[in-house]
């Protein structure tokens, strides 16, 4: 009884390299297309393929890479956000205050001035002191002021729901779940192998 021979990825690959080309394999500008390739073959190595025909397998992925290739962006978008893994508590406000208000003074000012002087009908007398008003009137002031002023705050922290502990363990396993090589080569291993362990 003998088995049937199996073709692998890496197998098809030594012998028709082009397979795994940009026009086949489609995948986002931020990924290394020389990173991925090894581990590709290497991870697929152990798996028999569903298309062991090289014309075949090139029309599979490029349909397949060309409809996945925006999940892995996204995906690799995810993995590149920066934050601060032990900060559960991030708010950003920005607000404007709008004032308006006015000031007011009024007074009256009255000027007495008094001269001492002769009178006319007792010359050679001691002099009389007349009271003579100077200026009278009424003074006011209003000052108006307006304007705006812009104000912005940023509180962050651990709110203290999850232990800083806690939090980088599950930034440790979402870490390990962002590796985006490991994802894409899962994505197309599933697609064009028989992951038959």
């Amino acid at each position: 009884m003998s088995l049937g021979a199996t073709l692998s990825l890496l197998g098809l690959y030594n012998w028709d390299p082009s397979i795994l080309d940009s026009s086949n394999l489609i995948l986002p500008a931020s990924v290394n297309r020389a990173t991925l390739l090894p581990d590709l073959l290497a991870e697929a190595a152990a798996f028999e393929l569903l298309y062991p025909e090289p014309d075949t397998l090139k029309a599979v992925l490029r349909s397949y890479s060309g409809h996945r290739v925006k999940v892995w962006e996204r995906i690799a978008a995810a993995a590149a956000l920066e934050y601060d893994p032990i900060e559960n508590y991030d708010r950003r406000e920005e607000w404007t205050d709008v004032g308006q208000g006015s000031s007011q003074q009024n007074g009256t000012s009255d000027m007495t001035h008094k001269e001492a002087g002769y009178n006319a009908n007792n010359v050679g007398t001691a002099p009389d002191l007349v009271d003579q008003t100077k200026d009278s009137g009424s003074t006011g002031q209003t000052a108006s002021t307006s304007g705006n002023s812009r104000h912005e705050g940023r509180v962050h922290g651990n709110i203290g729901v999850t232990t800083s502990q806690q939090m980088l363990e599950q930034e440790i396993a979402v870490a390990a779940k962002l590796d985006v090589y490991a994802y894409i080569i899962r994505d197309i291993i599933k697609r064009i192998c028989i992951p038959l362990y």
